[in-house]
């Protein structure tokens, strides 16, 4: 689990630094009314935006995070070019502004942090993960169900 993670956030990462590298930039336009960060706001599954630009989703593939209220977050990763599927559980919570992901709950498990997150509303989340600011839309469960049978 803690490879899973590791390659997950270096994915995100190396796909932010390329958007950043790029010079795109996401209008603010109208924004939806922010949330207070709670748990119970981050419950369900959310998808990885891509900045926005739906064509993306073709060169980075797609990723998925379930946060669930019993305290499991289920995490997706799809590659595009080959295929795979990475898919992994762990425990999440809430400290803060940032979410703690942790692998178990034996003492000195492997736990990575998520955040700040910067914006929450009911359909959006950004969370700056390895300093980029990544946008993640609140999608239906069954989205991520499919890739966890």
């Amino acid at each position: 689990m803690k490879r899973f993670l590791n390659r997950l956030f270096c994915v995100l990462a190396v796909a932010g630094m390329g958007m950043f590298a790029a010079g795109c930039s996401v209008e603010d336009g109208d924004k939806e009314q922010e949330e207070e960060v709670t748990a119970a706001g981050l419950v369900g599954t959310w998808k990885w935006d891509v900045w926005g630009l739906e064509g993306l989703t073709d060169a980075y593939g797609k990723s998925y995070f379930q946060f669930r209220a019993d305290g499991q977050m289920a995490i997706v990763s799809i590659d595009n070019e080959s295929g795979e599927v990475e898919k992994g559980i762990c425990l999440w919570e809430l400290s803060g502004e940032e979410i703690v992901l942790r692998e178990s709950e034996a003492e000195g498990a492997a736990t990575q942090i998520l955040g700040p997150i910067t914006e929450l509303t009911e359909d959006n989340m950004t969370i700056v993960i390895e300093g980029f600011p990544m946008t993640w839309r609140r999608v239906a469960d069954s989205e991520i169900e499919e890739y966890l049978r």
